[in-house]
């Protein structure tokens, strides 16, 4: 661990001495949270996006290491509950659809065949792209009220959501080649 003072590095230099320093301390503490690795990752990432991005806010010396994990565990809350409310509008989606009893795919429903395959390749996509897809088809939100929620551009917006799409459309074709998918 490096000691820094405030006037001896750039901050740049300031900023790759803090991920040096702390990313494993910050990733093991996500990863103890959270099971999936990937996502432990992605979020340890966002951690330090934070601290770049408030970089005269991140204290000197030891706790650097505090204020990040502090901004990583709400990090993760974050990723928690907006985790849960995906899972409840899925439940509500389902639970709204009629059902029908069936064990292989010939029984199903269409709608409830392409339904079990949404849940599979939401959950395949990155969750920044699953997030993406959620404001915007699932909440309705538009490009303007997604970028003041992820401090983005709305033209930012356009091309994230674009992206995400094709990811899902993807993902989709993987499960079902017979599915009509366009990427509109």
């Amino acid at each position: 661990m490096t000691v820094i003072m405030k006037e001896e590095i750039s901050p740049t230099q300031r900023f790759e001495t803090l991920f040096q320093d702390y990313h494993e301390d910050v990733l093991r503490y996500i990863s103890a949270k959270v099971s999936d690795r990937k996502i432990a990752e992605d979020l340890a990432s966002e951690t330090f996006m934070v601290a770049w991005r408030r970089l005269d806010r991140v204290p000197y010396c030891l706790s650097a290491k505090l204020w990040l994990i502090s901004v990583g565990n709400k990090i993760m809350a974050n990723w928690f509950r907006s985790r849960q409310r995906q899972n409840n509008l899925l439940h509500k989606i389902s639970s709204e659809l009629p059902t029908k009893v069936s064990v292989t795919h010939e029984d199903k429903l269409p709608y409830e065949y392409f339904r079990d395959n949404l849940e599979i390749a939401l959950d395949k996509i990155p969750s920044t792209e699953r997030e993406i897809i959620r404001l915007a088809v699932f909440e309705g939100r538009s490009h303007k009220d997604i970028a003041s929620i992820l401090s983005c551009s709305s033209n930012a917006v356009g091309i994230k959501l674009y992206r995400a799409r094709r990811s899902l459309a993807k993902e989709l074709s993987k499960l079902d080649s017979t599915l009509p998918i366009s990427i509109t």
